[in-house]
């Protein structure tokens, strides 16, 4: 009698197993990358070769061409000394022959050609010398607070005097400096451009005694002074100069002391 089979027995076909693959990518990736910055550096010195060769061409072709500019040039250097030692030749004797009778015969021909040289550089250096230098540059403006050069013009000062506030102080000052003499003798005040002081004053003027006359005006200089005026000049109301400051010395200069009216 047949025995059934038995199912442990019975096997499933095992299905082979492929092998993983490899995982490349990365590394090949990593390779290209590489062999990518080797040829871009492979490149960049072939490219400098190539520039560092087209300059050694130019500096090789420029090479005969110096030396041909130098070669005539030094022709033409030794064509002028051949034609100066000519001239020097033929000029020679003849210097000679001017020369006093003990330095005629006996003084060598070097000898004279090096003072000859000496008189030529001693020549040459006095030229230079007296030649015009450098042409002038550009000044610029000074600024107010540089002081102005001796050639130049000098500008148009006002001191204390530029406002008729500033006229009226400067009267007010004189006026008190008078007020001693005479009631209201100051009569104006102005001021020129050449930094003058024109001071008017009254009739009373006259009235006053010479040494009176002489030691206001004195005090009036002096005030002057003081408020940085160069001139002084003492008017009466018809214009007529009365007393100025001096060209020479310190003291004022009278120069009318009497009416010319009377």
């Amino acid at each position: 009698m047949s025995q059934p089979p038995d199912d442990r027995s019975t096997e499933l076909p095992l299905q082979p197993v492929e092998p993983a693959e490899p995982v490349h990518g990365t590394i090949q990736s990593g390779n290209k990358a590489q062999s990518g910055s080797q040829v871009k550096s492979s490149n960049k010195v072939a490219a400098l070769f190539r520039m560092l060769g087209q300059i050694l061409g130019i500096v090789l072709a420029a090479l005969p061409l110096a030396f041909n500019l130098l070669r005539q040039l030094a022709q033409l250097g030794l064509k002028g000394l051949r034609s100066i030692q000519v001239w020097w030749v033929a000029t020679l004797p003849k210097i000679r022959s001017r020369l006093p009778e003990p330095w005629k015969t006996k003084l060598p021909e070097q000898i004279l050609t090096a003072i000859a040289l000496l008189f030529l550089l001693s020549f040459l250096s006095v030229t230079l010398a007296l030649l015009p230098g450098k042409p002038p540059s550009l000044v610029k403006a000074p600024s107010s607070n540089v002081p102005n050069l001796p050639n130049e013009p000098a500008p148009v000062r006002l001191p204390n005097a530029v406002s008729l506030n500033k006229l009226t102080k400067i009267q007010d000052q004189l006026a008190e400096i008078t007020a001693s003499y005479a009631e209201g003798l100051v009569e104006s005040v102005q001021v020129d451009r050449h930094s003058r002081l024109k001071v008017t004053v009254g009739d009373a003027w006259y009235a006053l005694e010479p040494g009176q006359q002489d030691k206001l005006a004195n005090e009036v200089l002096k005030r002057s002074y003081k408020l940085k005026f160069d001139q002084l000049e003492l008017t009466d109301p018809e214009g007529v100069l009365l007393a100025r400051s001096p060209v020479v010395g310190s003291g004022i200069l009278m120069l009318e002391r009497v009416s010319p009216g009377i």
